[in-house]
């Protein structure tokens, strides 16, 4: 009996995720502090305080994002979040849909609204669920 892989195709519209911003492959941005109302796309590394509050933050296969991060809109993980196993200074906050998809590697803590994960992403981190209460 053969096990029918079943593939997700991910349609990417800027315009649509309101992403306004970008950190470019080969960008390594240090101890910074970014906080607006558009998403951004992180192709690059960032390391610092992030806040969206209105907006997507996608994180492509091959970059990587450390700090405190919040997000109030959906983020896709494709990359990596938190610097290793036992991180304690990475926080990832997604006051949406948080979607680790089956290239991510997340480490530190995380907090999500929802959640949609894919086959193979690799989580190493305590993740906990945002409620009302």
């Amino acid at each position: 009996m053969s096990e029918e892989l079943l593939q997700t195709t991910t349609v990417f519209d800027p315009l649509a995720l309101r992403i306004g911003n970008v950190v470019n492959k080969g960008t390594s941005i240090r101890n910074g502090v970014i906080k607006g109302d558009q998403g951004w796309m992180i192709r690059g590394e960032f390391h610092g305080d992030l806040e969206i509050s209105d907006g997507t933050l996608w994180i492509e296969d091959g970059a990587k994002v450390t700090g405190r991060i919040r997000v109030k809109g959906q983020a896709f993980v494709f990359g990596q979040v938190g610097e290793h196993e036992g991180d304690h200074e990475t926080v990832f906050s997604c006051d949406g849909n948080l979607h680790l998809t089956s290239t991510s590697v997340v480490f530190g803590e995380v907090r999500y609204r929802e959640l949609t994960t894919y086959s193979g992403a690799r989580v190493s981190c305590r993740m906990d669920t945002l409620r009302d209460d």
